[in-house]
């Protein structure tokens, strides 16, 4: 390792004495400033190139070569095991095979090989429309002839069957049932079996030709690989695969400025005219060509009879252009008067993913459409800069491209029905860049933010705020929530990690000693083996269960421990709880009482941590006084959030019976915050993570959304392709 990093080093540092010289030899031209300002441009040209090139990596040819390249290889390697069982089954047919290889393979045979004839024929058919359109490349061009050939091979070997009549193999493929079918195959001329043999030659060299394409191949072969090979996976052919697959019609819609949008017309399996419509906005290295394979959304909305219309950026594809945020935004608007002028859609939707869900929220907020999703998007990239790399990013975001965007307002100012998801966990985008947690604090800003003292504050700044609880609240609250976690995190490790007077009793050694202090209970002295006290375990378990099973928009209580910034992370989860509830366990049918579950679960909460600190409280154990201690702190948090909870929203419950041990003291937030909620709109929490597919329970909630919105009447018992 440090080998490693002492050549890096070294690499650098004559890189840089490279670029050292060259300016110098420069500065003799032009002068010292004239090379410094050179320089300077140079700089700036490369940091704002990556910066495009992160943003908009699909604008790039290399980011679409590597799509090509990925699925050229994963499609020639399932053409090449279909051809293996082709190969196999004709050798069956001939005689040529041994035992073994028949009863392994008869089994399966059927589908195997109709499998193939499928692939085989609707490869041949979307190079057919290549070599139509004059985009056949040499590599398909080459399989497109082994392909025919094969084809027309086994096309030509004729079969008898007992009491049946003759037929070519190529249609035999898909009629055999039965296993004794393959064994009272008799060709037509017999013995020689000419056209039979010859397919197997046949598909043994498109084996041979696969293999070129996924099989391993040096270094030097394999770049080159990765910047020519076409044979299957380009763009141009997965365009045509989906436009067939889908009856799908390609379309241009012009812009404001004259240029052309490539886009594409899905039409649903519902037989009625007015079925609604959705608008997909790709994530930001998104093709419509791949979306098949890379999302779930064009399948689920075919089959929910919703029409689909998607279409390719600036720069991705076939639209020309240089890609922006402003240029995108005005697109989306000329591809919704396309969709109203020339489709007669009625009910429109539009759904963005990551990036494309600021272009999605401002479609919303300046037209008329129906329905927004809002799908695992940010608040405005700066944030995600600021929140994922640092503020150096930020600045260096701001200083190369006009990314101060910000997609709250558009969203708070859409008058559709509304739903923002949103994984707490998301690796690609902080939860403290999210559109869910952007939109949380513009609600704050915006929604009548009433101060006691008639001071209204024009913005939040989370660093210095904090909702509900006062600054010195929350930090109590997080401080035995960490502590709550790490222990629990050290006594679910292995008996072999495990030390009982190690890192974990010097954490808490502070903390018992102030409660010593206060306390009117007397320390009699620590146990031998306290990690092994099976109480302790117990305790601690109950204590993380509840914790655990607190959520706030989805997200528990505990989740807090692993964010970047645990202190803001718990000040965002209590604004979330505030504006949108508790959702686990919830009905899809029952999101609209999201809000009044969250002082269920909350009082629940108190109660139960109130109850552990009676069954505790005389316990002599160190970790057990710690942990009571953490439990009183965080029972007299969550006192306060429900009384502010149950002053919006009344419970049926008493307060009194479930808060005998919260604190009723002042000192809190003074602020009093009345949500509108048609304006926050719906949330729907995730944890599938960023590209990842929603869970059965999660996409029952967006459906349930779907449905309330009136945009479909059911989509559940949709038929498939």
């Amino acid at each position: 390792m440090y080998l490693l990093l002492s050549a890096a080093g070294l690499v650098l540092l004559g890189v840089l004495y490279c670029v050292y010289w060259v300016f110098a030899l420069w500065a003799e031209v032009v002068t010292g400033p004239g090379a410094l300002v050179t320089f300077l441009a140079l700089l700036w040209l490369t940091i704002s190139t990556i910066v495009q090139v992160l943003v908009f990596p699909g604008s790039f040819r290399f980011w679409r070569r590597s799509l090509e390249s990925h699925f050229c290889r994963e499609m020639t390697e399932q053409l090449f095991h279909r051809a293996k069982d082709m190969q196999t089954a004709l050798e069956i047919l001939l005689d040529r095979s041994s035992e073994k290889d028949k009863s392994d393979f008869l089994p399966k045979a059927m589908d195997s090989t109709s499998h193939f004839k499928r692939m085989l024929a609707s490869i041949t058919y979307s190079f057919r429309a290549l070599e139509t359109d004059g985009t056949l490349t040499k590599d398909q061009a080459g399989l497109l002839q082994k392909l025919t050939a094969l084809q027309a091979a086994l096309e030509e070997a004729s079969i008898l069957m007992s009491q049946s009549e003759g037929c070519s193999l190529w249609d035999w493929l898909e009629t055999n049932e039965e296993e004794t079918d393959w064994l009272n195959v008799v060709f037509e001329d017999f013995p020689t079996n000419a056209a039979a043999s010859r397919a197997l030659e046949l598909c043994i060299e498109l084996q041979n030709h696969l293999f070129q394409s996924c099989g391993p191949v040096p270094p030097l072969r394999r770049f080159k690989r990765w910047l020519y090979d076409t044979t299957l996976g380009s763009i141009d052919h997965m365009r045509v695969e989906l436009l067939s697959r889908f009856n799908a019609e390609q379309v241009w819609v012009e812009t404001e400025d004259g240029s052309q949008l490539d886009c594409v017309w899905f039409p649903s399996l519902s037989t009625t005219s007015a079925a609604p419509t959705m608008l997909l906005c790709n994530p930001n290295a998104g093709f419509y060509e791949f979306a098949y394979y890379q999302s779930e959304w064009l399948e689920y909305y075919l089959n929910s009879g919703i029409n689909v219309f998607m279409w390719n950026y600036r720069g991705y594809g076939r639209t020309k252009g240089r890609p922006s945020i402003a240029r995108l935004k005005k697109d989306g608007l000329a591809v919704v008067n396309y969709l109203k002028r020339e489709r007669r859609v009625g009910r429109l939707g539009v759904h963005g993913e990551s990036l494309g869900g600021c272009i999605a929220t401002y479609i919303a907020a300046h037209s008329p459409v129906d329905f927004l999703f809002a799908d695992r998007t940010f608040a405005s990239l700066s944030q995600v800069a600021v929140h994922n790399f640092g503020r150096l990013a930020h600045y260096l975001l701001l200083a190369t491209w006009n990314w101060g965007t910000d997609a709250t307002f558009e969203y708070l100012s859409a008058g559709c029905y509304k739903v923002i998801s949103s994984d707490p966990r998301d690796a690609m985008i902080n939860d403290l860049a999210s559109l869910k947690s952007g939109v949380a604090i513009r609600m704050l800003e915006t929604q009548g933010l009433e101060c006691v003292e008639g001071i209204q504050p024009a913005k939040v700044n989370l660093k210095v705020y904090s909702h509900i609880l006062s600054t010195e609240e929350s930090e109590k609250m997080l401080r035995s929530l960490m502590n709550i976690m790490k222990l629990v995190i050290f006594l679910t490790k292995g008996e072999g990690d495990r030390t009982p007077r190690g890192a974990i009793t010097q954490l808490i050694a502070q903390g018992i000693s102030e409660l010593a202090e206060t306390s009117h209970y007397q320390l009699i002295g620590r146990e031998t083996d306290v990690m092994e006290d099976d109480h302790l375990s117990n305790t601690l378990s109950r204590v993380f269960a509840l914790l655990e099973d607190l959520d706030a928009g989805g997200s528990s209580l505990t989740n807090i421990y692993g964010m970047k910034n645990p202190t803001l992370a718990l000040k965002m989860w209590i604004i979330v709880l505030d504006i949108w509830g508790s959702f686990y366990p919830l009905d899809p049918s029952d999101l609209h009482n999201a809000r009044s579950h969250a002082n269920t679960k909350v009082s629940t909460a108190i109660s139960e941590l109130n109850q552990l600190y009676h069954e505790n409280e005389f316990m002599t154990n160190p970790l057990l006084i710690q942990i009571c201690k953490d439990v009183l702190v965080i029972s007299q948090s969550l006192g306060r959030l429900l009384e502010h909870l149950e002053e919006k929203l009344p419970s049926p419950r008493s307060r009194l019976a479930s808060m005998s041990l919260a604190s009723t003291a002042t000192g809190g937030a003074t602020f009093k915050v009345i949500y509108d909620h048609a304006k926050a709109g719906w949330l729907v929490p995730l944890s599938c993570g960023h590209p990842g597919p929603l869970s059965p329970t999660e996409r029952g909630m967006y459906e349930a959304h779907l449905r309330k919105a009136g945009f479909v009447e059911d989509v559940s018992n949709a038929e498939s392709y």
